[in-house]
């Protein structure tokens, strides 16, 4: 379910358990307000503290007041440049050789079903309860526009996300970074769960607490790797199978890729995925649109155990075309 209170700009992504929430604020940055255990008809963004922090840049629009900085707010898609020095999950290279982007909130669209991304993997609808929510941000100056997508499906408890840039200016713009996943979290007392290994050993569980700075993992071998698994958690610290916050994000995507987290010097913390900035480099000519791959993203309050069934029950619904779908399947040997 998706709903939108038109009057405080507030977007309300709900599943059968959790809750997801945006809004665009009077400066029209889209903020990150919620992601976690289902509530119904409350805005979050009363929790945002706003207060003068020391060395984090104001922008223009706030004039004399200091009590407003993108370094410190939680953000549903970071970019360069602009006062935030947290993980970026834009970057553009343009024709000035400026890397800034400046993006703003400039409209939504609300669809019936799931979007689909032609030529990419991408979870597909088949007639259940999903959504598709588009939220319009742009940057002015550098006239490109990025859409974010999101589908809802509501019975899964999961929320697929994509991006969309769009060069509308009339010069060649690069993109240098593009992420499909930026998730802010008002807390850095989490634990990062990777699955990492090698041949014949894959896919072992990692997991340590979130420490001050960045750790990441990811591939530039031009697959996603035995070595790394494009599949993250972040999750209380106490949390077990069957109990816990537990928060998965999942690339779809076999390419280069990079998951990143960050713990920031005021205890709060962010989780950016997508395709490995690293030799990466994309010129859009006008007019050229670039779609970043699909994230899926499930929250559970109860333990790895339920969100792992949420994201098998998924998959197999609404990714994989089995054509064996309720029968016996095949017998597979890897040779």
């Amino acid at each position: 379910m998706i709903i939108f209170d038109q009057k405080n700009r507030v977007f309300t992504l709900h599943t059968q358990n959790t809750t997801y929430q945006m809004k665009a604020d009077q400066y029209h940055v889209l903020l990150h307000t919620y992601y976690g255990p289902r509530v119904d008809g409350y805005d979050f963004s009363g929790l945002i503290q706003c207060t003068d922090r020391s060395f984090s840049p104001n922008p223009n629009e706030a004039g004399s007041s200091r009590e407003y900085s993108l370094d410190v707010m939680p953000q549903e898609y970071s970019t360069c440049g602009v006062g935030d020095f947290r993980l970026p999950s834009l970057e553009l290279e343009l024709p000035n050789g400026s890397h800034t982007a400046d993006l703003r909130y400039v409209g939504y669209r609300l669809e019936k079903g799931k979007y689909s991304l032609p030529g990419l993997p991408a979870f597909y609808d088949t007639g259940e309860r999903a959504e598709t929510l588009i939220v319009m941000l742009e940057d002015l100056a550098a006239r490109v526009t990025v859409e974010l997508y999101y589908g809802v499906f509501e019975d899964f408890d999961v929320i697929t996300r994509a991006v969309q840039v769009v060069n509308r200016g009339e010069e060649t713009v690069r993109l240098c970074r593009c992420a499909s996943l930026c998730l802010d979290f008002n807390r850095s007392d989490l634990d990062f769960v990777t699955f990492n290994g090698h041949h014949l050993m894959e896919r072992c569980m990692d997991r340590g607490p979130l420490r001050p700075g960045v750790q990441s993992v990811g591939s530039t071998r031009g697959t996603s790797s035995h070595q790394h698994n494009p599949f993250v958690i972040l999750c209380d610290h106490d949390a077990d199978e069957e109990s816990g916050v537990c928060y998965g994000a999942m690339l779809l995507y076999s390419g280069n890729f990079q998951a990143e987290a960050e713990s920031s010097q005021y205890e709060s913390s962010r989780l950016v995925m997508g395709i490995h900035p690293y030799h990466f480099c994309f010129a859009l000519a006008p007019g050229d649109a670039f779609t970043a791959p699909e994230a899926a993203m499930v929250c559970s309050p109860r333990g790895f155990g339920q969100m792992s069934r949420q994201y098998h029950r998924a998959v197999r619904k609404h990714l994989l075309r089995d054509p064996h779908e309720g029968r016996r399947k095949p017998v597979l040997v890897n040779s």
